[in-house]
């Protein structure tokens, strides 16, 4: 069989790597678009597959013009997808407008999403032109829950599940860290549609963790974001983009206001502070950290518990227990190379919409 990914977030490169490569595997015929995001391209290029960037210049928009900027992206994309949108593929796979051209020409879209819909309401636009949109269990999306396939993991599943993620302890010794010595600050650039007008971290609460992992090394793994981390003067460590799961691993904990990287860190057993405008709108996340006790989710502005937090964190164990959450979910790559190898003639049984 023949598909067609679409990437455009670096998450999506780990989400479907693992089936990716057994579907290539198994012989069939994968494609790859991307758009260049963060360190994407640099994980792509570690793998030999057939792929093409169709945005070497990012997507970021222009802070003037902000909105007209980003409709005129949306068209570019179409555009820019379009010779690589053709009938002879089984199925398109992508979390972004891929789904536009599936609808089109009749190619079946998988769309996969772990947000609610009234988290990032412009994913309705993407959504609604895709057969199927591959879900966490529970997520909510209104008017299109009934082509909702379901699965009872997280995103992190298809990647940081035992069966997959085994830590390198040389990794850290690569970059002159220790284990369990280092504290990771990780701040957004905000530049998606969804985070116009918002804030993440600010100095104030990076200059609480500094006082409070005072005996630590703070680092931040990401380029500088609006100066923020160079008024600090934090360590930035250049790190290849496919040791960033094992520097997570062996960090004493993580604070940020990146979702994706707090719920990695919870996979991985390192605590973490998640401070974001985002809260109480990310139910997996949400999940992680009510019901496993993973970590803590703190208001932007409550200075007060992110103090106790974090001296909750320094005061406790250097890992968490991750298994019970083991135990309740599944290997989400194994379970998609299954879900893709169907025979698209036969559709999907509507009552079996869980994976």
């Amino acid at each position: 069989m023949k598909y067609l990914f679409y990437l455009v977030h670096p998450s999506k490169y780990y989400l479907f790597r693992k089936t990716i490569n057994e579907l290539i595997y198994d012989g069939h015929k994968v494609k790859i678009l991307i758009s260049s995001k963060d360190v994407l391209n640099d994980l792509i290029k570690t793998e030999d597959w057939d792929y093409v960037n169709i945005f070497p210049e990012g997507r970021n928009s222009k802070k003037k013009l902000y909105y007209i900027n980003k409709i005129a992206l949306l068209f570019k994309t179409i555009i820019r997808l379009k010779p690589y949108a053709k009938k002879d593929y089984d199925f398109f796979i992508t979390d972004d407008l891929l789904g536009f051209w599936g609808k089109l020409i009749n190619v079946k879209t998988y769309f996969f999403t772990d947000d609610d819909i009234g988290a990032i309401k412009y994913l309705f636009f993407f959504m609604i032109f895709c057969d199927y949109i591959i879900c966490p269990k529970g997520t909510n999306l209104g008017i299109l829950n009934s082509r909702r396939i379901q699965f009872n993991a997280f995103k992190q599943s298809a990647y940081l599940h035992p069966n997959v993620f085994i830590p390198n302890q040389s990794i850290i010794r690569k970059y002159k860290l220790r284990e369990y010595n280092y504290v990771i600050i990780r701040k957004v650039s905000l530049h998606a549609i969804h985070d116009k007008g918002k804030e993440g971290l600010n100095l104030k609460t990076i200059d609480i963790i500094k006082n409070i992992f005072k005996e630590y090394t703070i680092i931040t793994i990401q380029e500088d974001v609006n100066g923020l981390m160079n008024q600090m003067t934090l360590e930035r460590i250049q790190i290849n983009p496919s040791d960033i799961l094992d520097i997570i691993y062996y960090a004493r904990c993580l604070v940020g206001d990146s979702q994706t990287m707090c719920a990695e860190a919870a996979f991985l057993g390192t605590p973490f502070i998640w401070s974001s405008h985002f809260l109480h709108k990310v139910p997996y996340l949400e999940l992680l950290i009510n019901k496993y006790k993973l970590g803590y989710a703190v208001e932007l502005s409550d200075y007060t518990k992110i103090r106790e937090c974090s001296l909750d964190i320094l005061n406790s164990p250097f890992k968490n227990d991750t298994i019970q959450l083991f135990e309740d979910t599944i290997d989400l790559s194994e379970e998609l190379v299954k879900l893709f190898n169907f025979d698209p003639r036969n559709g999907h049984n509507s009552k079996q919409r869980f994976l």
